[in-house]
């Protein structure tokens, strides 16, 4: 992967776009731009005739009225969406709503969407819209020739039309497509096929009558009739006639559309010739001969879907393939990490672990697979560590693998968590059986890694189906648990710390520079190293006080009164929190109460002091950061979550409630343990600010929250680094 590359991936990720940045990592590039392409594309689309018009409906086309919200749609489009040929984005449309018009932007794409879905757009206009780019991408397999993959890109408009029509005819397309397909409109239709074929497989196969016939269209959508296509579209959805039209009639684009027995697709004839044909043979003999364009097995091993149907030994030789697709994007990560950790092991996160093969964990039964998935475990662990550049020990990869909530880093164990998966996926699917081995097996695999009150049966999943979300929860909990009953008294109180609320901000967030959500390289890695309770020591004393040892889990480093850190870090702290108060349109004092006092005391009770806040008056807040490991209080912080932290609320009452309450300020002391847990006073005030700042700035309540607590997690985490690092 070349320099330019890592840039342009690293980047996309600044800007929260993390599957485009993806795409980079694992894509083959763009095809060369000489005839050959050409030719792949003119092959793949193919020029034909234009559909004939149907005759114009009487139903009337469909209107959007001031009630149907455009804007929520226009917000479901991907970050990141392409643009069509125009070059309008999605962002250009969101971007607009922000800005104070007569009219807002959701009205002005109202109007265009009932234009464009009228029978009025003019056949000039008609041509643009309906149009499209085509970007050949490379696409190379080991052992073939070289292809390419071509991805046509809409106009902008045109697809959000598209997105409108589509809410408004759900629930008819859902009626109309459901008993026939399980594409269209129906969650999680794949694996009901898959958990349907494969229970007919293993029950029927060794009937003589029983076969599967897998029907594999080479290029279906440019094999469909588009006048078949418009034909029923204007009988089965006649008020959507006029988009079809626009669309179909002038669109160098080829359609595809399932669930109707009047549509002519050249492929059905010629597959009708060749099942004739093996009727034929079939009647003639035991032995009959199939023709050679069907290829016959007689095992019951094939791909449906993307999934594997067969035995352990298949199932575990398809999952190891996709071992080797996954790998090639672990490997990439690793590069990435040489310039950017933070970025590398969000990637990580959200593309390249659990999620990478958990449809496969949901689809294929967890018996035939497990230990293929425990491989693809050991392949995140060398990837994590080679990006971060340190090992872990077992206590702490087992933190790794929890979930963010629960003070890890989310890298959820596809073993450990495959069960859940499965048995979720059964349930949704509704093809429950109480004899199904493979569903045994995997509820017996779930209920060894839960507690002995959260076991499940096969009887309690048929009363009362369960999500994955749920079962996985169950599964962390327990992992939780016993990684916290065999830690140390130092490490209970720090892992009841990171698993604290918001307390994991940190890793959540975008990892923008402009934002000011990026960390250094150094400062990630020995921040990573810290958050999992490794030793950062490295056997020293402290550069600013020799006279004292470096601790492993950095309790010295973080409270050291030389150096000046501790300061800097409160001082971060409250600059932070100030910004935020100034954008939810507070009026802040910084430092007040030096010389205010009768007996002229230079204390200031107030590190930030609001007027006008808690019903009139004025609010003084006190930023004071703790840490959780104080030899003389981990026992009590190890044992009940929070106690250290309503120690300090309480201290801090008594030394300002009296001060305050004489200038007629209300005291708030806000209490932050090192690790990112917040007091509860802190708390209930913050929650405050970001629902003022949500006012404000016209966001929702959630993503205020979100962007306050990310911003002071951030500052925290950063000053413990560079803390650290200073003494090492």
């Amino acid at each position: 992967m070349t320099l330019s590359h890592v840039i342009s991936l690293i980047l996309l990720s600044h800007e929260g776009m993390f599957a485009k940045a993806c795409r980079i990592l694992v894509s083959s590039g763009l095809a060369p731009n000489n005839e050959d392409t050409w030719k792949l594309i003119r092959v793949k689309h193919p020029e034909g005739p234009r559909p004939i018009i149907p005759k114009t409906t009487s139903a009337q086309s469909i209107s959007l009225n001031d009630n149907f919200d455009v804007y929520n749609i226009l917000k479901s489009f991907p970050k990141g969406t392409a643009a069509g040929p125009s070059g309008l984005r999605v962002q250009h449309l969101l971007d607009a709503a922000s800005i104070p018009l007569p009219t807002t932007i959701g009205s002005l794409l109202r109007r265009v969407v009932n234009l464009l879905v009228s029978r009025k757009v003019p056949q000039e206009v008609s041509l643009f819209m309906a149009g499209g780019s085509l970007t050949a991408l490379s696409k190379l397999k080991p052992g073939c020739a070289p292809d390419i993959r071509p991805i046509a890109v809409g106009e902008v408009l045109r697809r959000l039309t598209g997105k409108c029509l589509c809410a408004v005819l759900k629930q008819r397309v859902i009626d109309f497509f459901e008993p026939i397909q399980f594409g269209v409109a129906c969650p999680m239709g794949s694996e009901k096929v898959i958990h349907g074929i494969r229970a007919c497989v293993e029950k029927f196969w060794n009937d003589r009558d029983f076969s599967v016939m897998k029907v594999d269209f080479k290029n279906a959508f440019n094999l469909v009739s588009r006048d078949a296509v418009l034909q029923e579209c204007c009988k089965a959805f006649p008020r959507f006639a006029s988009m079809g039209c626009l669309v179909l009639r002038l669109s160098p684009f080829f359609v595809a559309h399932y669930g109707s027995a009047n549509i002519t697709i050249r492929l059905l004839e010629q597959l009708k010739r060749i099942l004739s044909a093996a009727n034929f043979c079939i009647k003639l003999g035991d032995t009959p001969t199939f023709p050679s364009e069907l290829k016959v097995s007689n095992l019951p091993h094939f791909e449906i879907l993307g999934c594997p149907i067969g035995d352990y030994i298949y199932c575990a030789n398809f999952i190891a393939s996709k071992r080797l697709q996954a790998r090639k994007l672990l490997l990439q990560l690793k590069d990435v990490a040489a310039t950017d950790p933070q970025v590398a092991l969000t990637l990580l996160r959200l593309c390249g672990s659990f999620c990478r093969l958990s449809y496969l964990a949901r689809s294929t039964p967890t018996d035939l697979v497990l230990e293929a998935f425990k491989l693809f475990d050991d392949d995140i662990h060398h990837c994590f560590m080679d990006c971060i550049g340190f090992a872990t020990s077992d206590e702490a990869w087992c933190q790794v693998q929890l979930g963010l909530n629960s003070g890890g880093l989310g890298l959820r164990s596809l073993s450990l968590h495959s069960s859940a998966a499965y048995i979720a996926s059964v349930c949704s699917s509704g093809v429950v059986d109480s004899e199904d081995i493979h569903l045994t097996n995997a509820i017996d695999h779930f209920n060894s890694h839960v507690s002995p009150i959260e076991k499940l049966s096969v009887n309690s999943i048929i009363s009362s189906p369960v999500s994955q979300k749920l079962l996985s929860s169950k599964v962390n909990d327990h992992c939780f648990q016993d990684l916290f009953d065999r830690s140390s008294p130092a490490n209970k109180a720090r892992l009841l710390s990171v698993s604290a609320p918001h307390a994991t901000s940190w890793l959540s967030v975008i990892p923008s520079t402009s934002q000011g959500l990026h960390l250094d390289p150094i400062e990630f890695r020995v921040a990573v190293k810290w958050w999992l309770g490794l030793d950062t020591s490295q056997g020293s004393q402290c550069a600013f006080c020799p006279a004292h040892s470096l601790d492993p889990l950095g309790y010295h480093a973080l409270t050291c009164k030389c150096g000046g850190d501790v300061v800097l870090r409160h001082n971060a702290l409250r600059d932070t929190l100030v910004h935020f108060l100034h954008r939810a349109h507070a009026s802040v004092q910084v430092e007040v109460g030096a010389g205010l006092f009768p007996d002229h005391s230079q204390s200031r009770p107030a590190d930030i002091l609001l007027q006008n806040w808690n019903l009139g008056r004025p609010v003084a807040l006190d930023i004071t950061v703790v840490s959780p490991l104080n030899p003389s209080t981990f026992a009590e912080a190890g044992a009940t979550f929070g106690a250290v932290l309503e120690a300090t609320e309480s201290r801090k009452h008594q030394a300002n409630d009296e001060k305050c309450s004489a200038l007629g300020w209300v005291s708030t002391p806000l209490a932050v343990d090192s690790y990112g847990a917040w007091g509860k006073e802190a708390t209930l005030f913050l929650a405050q600010v970001a629902a003022r700042l949500a006012i404000h700035k016209s966001l929702p309540k959630s993503q205020a929250s979100f962007d306050l607590f990310s911003n002071l997690s951030i500052c925290l985490i950063r000053a413990n680094a560079r803390a650290i690092l200073r003494r090492v």
